[in-house]
Protein backbone atom coordinates (compact mmCIF):
# COMPACT_ATOMS: atom_id res chain seq x y z
CA UNK A 1 0.00 0.00 0.00
CA UNK A 2 1.40 3.46 -0.88
CA UNK A 3 2.67 5.55 1.98
CA UNK A 4 0.00 7.82 3.44
CA UNK A 5 -2.99 5.91 1.99
CA UNK A 6 -5.71 5.09 4.53
CA UNK A 7 -6.93 1.44 4.50
CA UNK A 8 -10.54 1.02 3.46
CA UNK A 9 -11.39 -1.05 6.57
CA UNK A 10 -9.64 1.17 9.13
CA UNK A 11 -11.78 1.50 12.27
CA UNK A 12 -14.27 -1.16 11.11
CA UNK A 13 -14.98 -4.42 12.93
CA UNK A 14 -15.21 -7.35 10.54
CA UNK A 15 -15.48 -7.27 6.76
CA UNK A 16 -19.10 -6.10 6.56
CA UNK A 17 -20.68 -3.18 8.37
CA UNK A 18 -23.57 -3.63 10.82
CA UNK A 19 -26.00 -2.21 8.27
CA UNK A 20 -25.09 -4.79 5.60
CA UNK A 21 -25.27 -7.62 8.11
CA UNK A 22 -28.78 -6.54 9.10
CA UNK A 23 -29.82 -6.53 5.45
CA UNK A 24 -28.64 -10.14 5.12
CA UNK A 25 -30.64 -11.13 8.17
CA UNK A 26 -33.81 -9.43 6.94
CA UNK A 27 -33.49 -11.03 3.52
CA UNK A 28 -33.40 -14.58 4.93
CA UNK A 29 -35.74 -14.01 7.86
CA UNK A 30 -38.67 -15.77 6.18
CA UNK A 31 -36.80 -19.12 5.85
CA UNK A 32 -35.01 -19.26 9.19
CA UNK A 33 -35.99 -21.47 12.11
CA UNK A 34 -39.59 -22.61 12.28
CA UNK A 35 -40.46 -20.63 9.13
CA UNK A 36 -38.42 -23.08 7.06
CA UNK A 37 -40.77 -25.62 5.38
CA UNK A 38 -38.33 -28.47 6.20
CA UNK A 39 -37.96 -27.45 9.85
CA UNK A 40 -38.49 -30.42 12.23
CA UNK A 41 -38.76 -32.98 9.43
CA UNK A 42 -36.54 -36.08 9.28
CA UNK A 43 -35.23 -37.85 6.22
CA UNK A 44 -36.53 -41.32 5.44
CA UNK A 45 -34.19 -44.32 5.32
CA UNK A 46 -34.62 -44.55 1.52
CA UNK A 47 -33.53 -40.91 1.11
CA UNK A 48 -30.57 -41.45 3.44
CA UNK A 49 -29.48 -44.48 1.40
CA UNK A 50 -29.66 -42.45 -1.83
CA UNK A 51 -27.42 -39.80 -0.28
CA UNK A 52 -24.93 -42.48 0.86
CA UNK A 53 -24.87 -44.10 -2.60
CA UNK A 54 -24.28 -40.75 -4.25
CA UNK A 55 -21.38 -40.07 -1.87
CA UNK A 56 -19.81 -43.47 -2.69
CA UNK A 57 -19.84 -42.80 -6.44
CA UNK A 58 -18.59 -39.26 -6.09
CA UNK A 59 -15.13 -38.66 -7.61
CA UNK A 60 -12.86 -36.20 -5.84
CA UNK A 61 -9.34 -35.25 -7.02
CA UNK A 62 -7.91 -36.24 -3.65
CA UNK A 63 -9.50 -39.71 -3.74
CA UNK A 64 -8.55 -40.95 -7.22
CA UNK A 65 -5.41 -42.98 -7.95
CA UNK A 66 -2.81 -42.45 -10.63
CA UNK A 67 -3.49 -43.91 -14.07
CA UNK A 68 -0.99 -46.27 -15.68
CA UNK A 69 0.05 -45.25 -19.21
CA UNK A 70 2.54 -46.43 -21.84
CA UNK A 71 5.07 -44.04 -23.35
CA UNK A 72 4.80 -43.76 -27.14
CA UNK A 73 8.56 -43.33 -27.55
CA UNK A 74 10.26 -45.82 -25.22
CA UNK A 75 7.30 -48.04 -24.27
CA UNK A 76 7.92 -47.60 -20.54
CA UNK A 77 4.94 -47.80 -18.17
CA UNK A 78 4.47 -44.60 -16.13
CA UNK A 79 1.77 -43.08 -13.95
CA UNK A 80 -0.01 -39.73 -14.05
CA UNK A 81 -2.82 -38.09 -12.11
CA UNK A 82 -6.13 -37.86 -14.01
CA UNK A 83 -5.98 -34.08 -13.74
CA UNK A 84 -2.62 -34.10 -15.60
CA UNK A 85 -4.09 -35.96 -18.58
CA UNK A 86 -5.94 -32.81 -19.60
CA UNK A 87 -2.64 -31.02 -20.20
CA UNK A 88 -0.96 -31.37 -23.60
CA UNK A 89 1.41 -34.33 -23.86
CA UNK A 90 1.16 -35.47 -20.23
CA UNK A 91 -0.66 -38.68 -21.11
CA UNK A 92 1.59 -39.74 -24.00
CA UNK A 93 5.21 -39.49 -22.89
CA UNK A 94 7.09 -40.31 -19.70
CA UNK A 95 9.72 -37.54 -19.94
CA UNK A 96 10.72 -34.44 -21.86
CA UNK A 97 13.46 -36.36 -23.68
CA UNK A 98 10.87 -38.80 -25.06
CA UNK A 99 8.82 -35.84 -26.27
CA UNK A 100 11.87 -34.40 -28.06
CA UNK A 101 12.73 -37.75 -29.68
CA UNK A 102 9.15 -38.19 -30.89
CA UNK A 103 9.15 -34.72 -32.45
CA UNK A 104 12.47 -35.30 -34.20
CA UNK A 105 11.20 -38.53 -35.76
CA UNK A 106 7.71 -37.43 -36.80
CA UNK A 107 8.31 -33.80 -37.78
CA UNK A 108 10.98 -34.77 -40.29
CA UNK A 109 9.42 -35.08 -43.76
CA UNK A 110 12.42 -36.30 -45.77
CA UNK A 111 16.09 -37.19 -45.41
CA UNK A 112 18.88 -34.72 -46.06
CA UNK A 113 21.18 -34.95 -49.07
CA UNK A 114 24.01 -36.55 -47.11
CA UNK A 115 21.59 -39.07 -45.58
CA UNK A 116 20.38 -39.99 -49.05
CA UNK A 117 23.96 -40.68 -50.16
CA UNK A 118 24.57 -42.97 -47.19
CA UNK A 119 21.25 -44.73 -47.74
CA UNK A 120 22.07 -45.29 -51.42
CA UNK A 121 25.35 -46.96 -50.45
CA UNK A 122 23.64 -49.18 -47.85
CA UNK A 123 21.15 -50.32 -50.50
CA UNK A 124 24.02 -51.02 -52.89
CA UNK A 125 25.61 -53.32 -50.30
CA UNK A 126 22.29 -55.12 -49.82
CA UNK A 127 22.21 -54.58 -46.04
CA UNK A 128 19.13 -54.86 -43.88
CA UNK A 129 18.86 -51.43 -42.23
CA UNK A 130 16.23 -49.26 -40.56
CA UNK A 131 15.94 -45.54 -41.22
CA UNK A 132 15.12 -43.02 -38.45
CA UNK A 133 15.15 -45.70 -35.77
CA UNK A 134 14.26 -44.73 -32.19
CA UNK A 135 16.75 -46.22 -29.73
CA UNK A 136 15.41 -45.68 -26.23
CA UNK A 137 18.63 -46.76 -24.47
CA UNK A 138 20.53 -43.92 -26.11
CA UNK A 139 17.66 -41.43 -26.04
CA UNK A 140 18.21 -40.78 -29.70
CA UNK A 141 16.87 -41.24 -33.22
CA UNK A 142 19.50 -42.98 -35.35
CA UNK A 143 19.74 -41.98 -39.00
CA UNK A 144 20.37 -45.64 -39.86
CA UNK A 145 20.41 -48.78 -37.73
CA UNK A 146 21.65 -52.25 -38.72
CA UNK A 147 20.11 -54.79 -36.29
CA UNK A 148 22.43 -57.73 -37.12
CA UNK A 149 25.51 -55.83 -35.96
CA UNK A 150 23.75 -53.45 -33.54
CA UNK A 151 25.38 -50.70 -35.55
CA UNK A 152 24.14 -47.10 -35.31
CA UNK A 153 25.06 -44.73 -38.14
CA UNK A 154 24.75 -40.93 -38.07
CA UNK A 155 25.21 -38.52 -40.96
CA UNK A 156 26.32 -35.34 -39.20
CA UNK A 157 25.93 -32.06 -41.03
CA UNK A 158 28.45 -29.29 -40.47
CA UNK A 159 25.94 -26.60 -39.53
CA UNK A 160 24.33 -28.31 -36.53
CA UNK A 161 27.03 -30.68 -35.36
CA UNK A 162 29.76 -28.05 -35.16
CA UNK A 163 28.03 -26.36 -32.22
CA UNK A 164 29.25 -27.04 -28.71
CA UNK A 165 25.78 -27.88 -27.38
CA UNK A 166 25.21 -30.41 -30.17
CA UNK A 167 28.66 -31.96 -29.72
CA UNK A 168 27.98 -32.39 -26.01
CA UNK A 169 24.66 -34.07 -26.77
CA UNK A 170 26.28 -36.34 -29.36
CA UNK A 171 28.94 -37.41 -26.87
CA UNK A 172 26.26 -38.28 -24.31
CA UNK A 173 24.34 -40.32 -26.88
CA UNK A 174 27.49 -42.18 -27.94
CA UNK A 175 28.27 -43.00 -24.31
CA UNK A 176 24.78 -44.33 -23.61
CA UNK A 177 24.78 -46.40 -26.78
CA UNK A 178 28.21 -47.85 -26.02
CA UNK A 179 27.18 -48.82 -22.48
CA UNK A 180 24.16 -50.68 -23.87
CA UNK A 181 26.19 -52.66 -26.41
CA UNK A 182 25.71 -50.58 -29.58
CA UNK A 183 28.41 -49.64 -32.07
CA UNK A 184 28.33 -46.03 -33.23
CA UNK A 185 29.70 -44.54 -36.45
CA UNK A 186 29.41 -40.83 -37.13
CA UNK A 187 30.00 -39.76 -40.71
CA UNK A 188 30.92 -36.07 -41.11
CA UNK A 189 29.41 -34.16 -44.00
CA UNK A 190 32.86 -33.54 -45.46
CA UNK A 191 33.62 -37.29 -45.72
CA UNK A 192 30.21 -38.03 -47.23
CA UNK A 193 30.64 -35.42 -49.96
CA UNK A 194 34.13 -36.68 -50.80
CA UNK A 195 33.01 -40.32 -50.78
CA UNK A 196 35.55 -41.49 -48.20
CA UNK A 197 32.75 -42.61 -45.89
CA UNK A 198 32.35 -45.80 -47.96
CA UNK A 199 35.71 -47.07 -46.80
CA UNK A 200 34.82 -46.43 -43.17
CA UNK A 201 31.50 -48.28 -43.44
CA UNK A 202 33.03 -51.17 -45.33
CA UNK A 203 35.63 -51.69 -42.61
CA UNK A 204 32.89 -51.65 -39.94
CA UNK A 205 30.86 -54.27 -41.81
CA UNK A 206 33.92 -56.50 -42.15
CA UNK A 207 34.38 -56.47 -38.37
CA UNK A 208 37.55 -54.35 -38.36
CA UNK A 209 38.06 -51.18 -36.41
CA UNK A 210 36.70 -48.06 -38.17
CA UNK A 211 38.95 -45.33 -39.51
CA UNK A 212 39.60 -42.60 -36.99
CA UNK A 213 39.14 -39.09 -38.35
CA UNK A 214 41.65 -36.60 -36.93
CA UNK A 215 40.70 -32.92 -36.74
CA UNK A 216 42.78 -29.85 -37.63
CA UNK A 217 43.42 -30.90 -41.22
CA UNK A 218 45.44 -34.01 -40.39
CA UNK A 219 45.20 -37.08 -42.53
CA UNK A 220 43.09 -40.10 -41.60
CA UNK A 221 44.85 -42.85 -39.72
CA UNK A 222 44.05 -46.49 -40.21
CA UNK A 223 44.20 -48.73 -37.17
CA UNK A 224 43.68 -52.42 -36.63
CA UNK A 225 45.54 -53.77 -39.64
Amino acid sequence: MPKGQIPWNKGKIGVYSAEIIQKFRDRHADVRGSKNPNYGKHLSEATKEKIRERARNRVHPCWVRKVELKCLTCGRIFKRWPSQLKEKGYGKFCSHSCVAIWRVKHQKTKNTKIELKVEHYLKKLGLNYQSQKIIKEGRTVADFYIPEQRLVIYADGVYWHSRKETQKRDATQDLLLGINGYKVIRLPEEDIKKGSFRRKLKRAFEGRRPILRVDKGKKEEENGE
